[in-house]
């Protein structure tokens, strides 16, 4: 049976921590990027209330999930609910229903789900104001948590509770500055996990084998990363959200999944820098290993969203 060793590289972090100090407004340009707060703005200008614009949040990010492993799928929910929501609606039945209308085109087996999920939301914005989220001066993950565990269990649809509490608390906290009650932690996702690998964050030692098809959703790897960027936070003494926003955004416009970019043979393994004959803008390309050795010293990451999974295959050179 081939074992995979993962462990910090606290080389690389250090020098992580370092960049980070020095450039801590990138941060903040990088928040303003995310497909949530780029759309809460819109629906500020466009003179919601906070209620409102709460539910919004809400609504959104629970059905988020439901394009998982469609190009762009995040950023086309966010849209469609956007403007649907922006054209008025007298229930959330009938937004997730438009919804769905504009949709189904690009999903099949979930379409239904959003309604169903669409309909007990309303039930729960009746009867529940989203500022109740926030109590003395504090959003309260706990609560998040609680109602989407019940929304889950009344609805029978399964939702992934962590991730959609992380997403609905991030974007509260970014909306109202209010603190967050809770230990927080960087959002793992498929962007988190290829810029941690290629940047040399992780160090990787496959035992007895060449090859290796791995899962970016690989438990070990998801708790690893997801303590070597806790112990950035705590280390610089940034919010783990503020660096998820540079992290996701530099998945999302620089490393790139190679077969969006070509397999290298004898070129860098940087996605970017491949597509752009040798240029990149990625923040983070002077600390990055895939980005300044053209064979890195333990393994090279190949990324594919190959049948809708995210797979890297790590190759021992």
């Amino acid at each position: 049976m081939r074992e995979v060793s993962l462990s910090i590289n606290e080389d690389n972090i250090i020098k992580i921590i370092q960049f980070l100090i020095k450039n801590k407004k990138l941060l903040n340009m990088y928040v303003e990027s995310l497909p949530d707060i780029i759309f809460i703005r819109e629906l500020e200008k466009a003179g919601l209330s906070k209620d409102d614009i709460l539910s919004y949040i809400v609504f959104s990010a629970i059905n988020d999930w439901k394009l998982m492993g469609l190009r762009g799928g995040a950023e086309t929910l966010w849209r469609v609910i956007k403007e649907e929501f922006l054209r008025g609606f007298s229930s959330f039945e009938e937004l997730a229903e438009r919804a769905v209308g504009r949709l189904k085109g690009l999903w099949r087996s979930r379409k239904e789900q959003i309604v169903i999920m669409g309909r007990f939301f309303d039930k729960y914005y009746k009867n529940i104001k989203f500022l109740n989220f926030i109590e003395n001066n504090m959003i309260k993950l706990y609560k998040i948590k609680n109602m989407l565990e019940e929304l889950s269990r009344e609805s029978g649809i399964r939702l992934p509770v962590d991730k959609a509490t992380s997403l609905i608390g991030r974007s509260l906290h970014l909306y109202t500055s209010l603190p967050v009650y809770e230990e927080t932690h960087i959002m793992y996702d498929v962007h988190v996990a290829k810029v941690s690998l290629r940047l040399g964050k992780i160090k990787i030692k496959i035992d007895k084998s060449d090859i290796l098809l791995f899962s970016l959703f690989n438990r070990k790897l998801k708790s690893i990363v997801t303590e070597a960027w806790d112990k950035v936070a705590k280390m610089t003494g940034l919010s783990p959200w503020l660096i998820d926003a540079l992290v996701w955004n530099i998945g999302r416009k620089h490393c790139l999944f190679d077969d969006e970019v070509g397999y290298f043979k004898k070129s860098t393994p940087c996605p970017e820098a491949r597509k752009t004959a040798g240029e990149t803008q990625c923040p983070f390309r002077a600390l990055c290993r895939s980005h300044n050795s053209p064979y890195p010293p333990v393994v090279s990451i190949f990324s594919t969203r190959a049948a809708g999974k995210e797979v890297v295959t790590i190759i021992n050179l």
